[in-house]
């Protein structure tokens, strides 16, 4: 929203809006306070605010409209129709999920090697068999058993000499989380797709 609004008109917008929107906007800055105390801040737990936001924006953007601004809310409404399709029909953590169903489809499978803790979670819920364990390590295995597997984030992968192993399966991630990744790789390495990979004698 913030490149569309900056004009002319925003402090004319904000001023005419603001009393009437007082009390929205204490209670925004009350959750998103109270949100900023604790470690976890996981996008879901904003989502009380948002219907808030969309009624404050929709007096906004209808006196830009009525200010003459309707290139610019018309190109808003473009950017916001195009991020969401890819945000609608392509679920997040796509990689968990391929990955946890694949493991559920895999009885042969009995001992996941998670290399520099990756992936942080697997989506259990989805993943009926027990008879699999989790096992964390620093460093790739010498050898590994047919059952086994190891699986790891594309950084590793691409830094990693993989000359004993092969690769079983690429668990892909959505558009949304490929561009999260290139803008930002430091800080959202678990947005990359998952590598799973077995020994090469298997």
């Amino acid at each position: 929203m913030i490149p569309f609004v900056i004009s002319r008109h925003f402090l004319e917008i904000v001023k005419k809006n603001f009393s009437n929107q007082k009390v929205l906007w204490v209670y925004i800055v009350l959750v998103l306070g109270l949100h900023s105390f604790f470690p976890q801040k996981w996008e879901r737990f904003a989502l009380p605010v948002l219907p808030l936001f969309l009624l404050i924006l929709s007096d906004w953007i209808k006196d830009f409209w009525q200010l003459g601004s309707k290139f610019r809310i018309s190109i808003l409404a473009a950017f916001h129709l195009l991020l969401l399709i890819p945000a609608s029909f392509f679920p997040a953590q796509k990689n968990l999920i391929q990955m946890s169903l694949y493991l559920n489809e895999q009885p042969k499978i009995l001992n996941l090697y998670r290399l520099n803790k990756s992936p942080e979670w697997i989506t259990e819920v989805f993943i009926l068999r027990k008879d699999y364990q989790w096992i964390e390590i620093s460093s790739l295995p010498e050898q590994l058993q047919c059952s086994d597997r190891v699986i790891m984030n594309e950084k590793d992968f691409e830094a990693m000499p993989l000359s004993n192993f092969v690769v079983d399966q690429i668990f892909q991630i959505n558009l949304i989380e490929k561009l999260t990744y290139r803008m930002n790789p430091s800080k959202n390495i678990r947005r990359t797709p998952l590598y799973l990979l077995k020994s090469k004698n298997c």
